[in-house]
């Protein structure tokens, strides 16, 4: 699961034209530690995902982590589902929900 993770990273760069020394820089971290942890060498660690994730905001961290949805935040309009059932939800008489059907 990491290599997609790493795999998306990478389509993120190519995305955005720009070069892991470029990242590197604009994220201060090691250009070294930084292509280590993107080739799978070390364990890309959380604080480096998080600085990719705050630099790049328009990246949809959901894309990025579990590869749901589009690259790009807002390409696509959220679809609605419709209940398959209505219900009531009432408090009762002790203060908890109840659920009428």
């Amino acid at each position: 699961m990491k290599e997609v993770v790493l795999q998306r990273i990478t389509s993120v760069l190519a995305n955005k034209k720009m070069s892991i020394t470029a990242l590197s820089k604009l994220i201060s971290v090691p250009q070294p530690t930084l292509n280590r942890q993107i080739s799978g060498e070390s364990a890309m660690t959380l604080d480096i995902l998080y600085s990719i994730l705050n630099y790049f905001t328009d990246i949809s961290a959901e894309w990025l982590l579990r590869g749901e949805g589009e690259m790009i935040k807002g390409n696509t309009a959220v679809k609605e589902k419709s209940a398959s059932k209505e219900f009531v939800v009432y408090v009762d008489e002790d203060g908890f929900l109840k659920l009428k059907q």
